[in-house]
């Protein structure tokens, strides 16, 4: 009785698992059929996939029907869009860009980056537009 009672909860438990959508996976494969190192997580409300595209890493949530919710990527200054890399080189003339993290959904699209020159660390915020914003500035010690 007891066996049985330990593979019925094992297999309770199990089933219990949420599983990838088969749409979130087509509508994957067919957006990034290139995609190396792919991860798949699976949520109650949301599917997440981790992977890597021309050496960026980036991570996607997906509703359950395949639909995206949002995007984030890290990567380097080069692959910035050219007016927020022409801003950049304006407004933070001698500061140099250490990382990127682009956060796309419905709504907004948004670059984070990580600068730094010899006295400090900084955390800047651009729109689509090239609008910059410092969000933070760090003495280094």
């Amino acid at each position: 009785l007891l066996v049985v009672m330990v593979m019925f909860t094992a297999h309770a438990f199990a089933a219990a698992e949420p599983e990838v959508n088969k749409k979130t996976i087509a509508a994957f494969e067919f957006t990034f059929k290139d995609a190396k190192e792919v991860t798949w997580y699976a949520e109650e409300a949301y599917d997440q996939v981790y992977f890597k595209l021309n050496n960026i890493k980036t991570q996607i949530k997906y509703d359950k029907e395949g639909n995206l919710l949002s995007c984030f990527r890290m990567y380097t200054e080069e692959n910035l869009p050219l007016l927020i890399r022409l801003e950049l080189k304006k407004q933070y003339a001698g500061k140099v860009v250490k990382s990127v993290a682009e956060l796309t959904t419905d709504k907004v699209t948004e670059y984070h980056m990580t600068l730094e020159d010899d006295k400090h660390w900084y955390t800047v915020k651009a729109d689509v537009y090239g609008d910059l914003s410092t969000l933070k500035k760090f003495k280094k010690s």
